[in-house]
């Protein structure tokens, strides 16, 4: 009786720690979902992004059209410059591998400069 008790909570230990394996299988799988999953989301968010900023641009050059006055090519392409910065500034908030690839690019003495404007 006595050998019992202990082969018993062996028994139990084993079990135990069988199913803590397969736990922290299933949190593996499931982390790594996840972070797929929060990749596709920050890739179609920047995309969506992109789409509106690049649907306003369009919507404006069509009013201008549709009221029948030509834009001054120095504004539109004001205008054009502008959106060009707004996405590079989009990208760079949003996509922090190309903000490591531009510091890469810096001088070490520029590296403030940069990070504080």
């Amino acid at each position: 009786m006595a050998a019992s008790k202990p082969i018993a909570a062996e028994d139990e230990l084993v079990r135990l720690q069988k199913e803590l394996k397969e736990i922290k299988q299933r949190i593996s799988q499931e982390s790594k979902k996840t972070f797929l999953l929060e990749r596709d989301v920050r890739f179609l968010d920047t995309r969506i992004g992109l789409l509106i900023n690049h649907r306003v641009s369009l919507e404006e050059l069509i009013d201008h059209l549709e009221g029948g006055t030509v834009p001054l090519a120095g504004s539109f392409r004001d205008d054009m410059k502008r959106q060009h910065y707004s996405n590079l500034f989009f990208l760079l908030q949003t996509a922090p591998e190309y903000l490591a690839k531009l510091t890469r690019s810096v001088s070490s003495n520029q590296i403030d400069g940069l990070l504080e404007a």
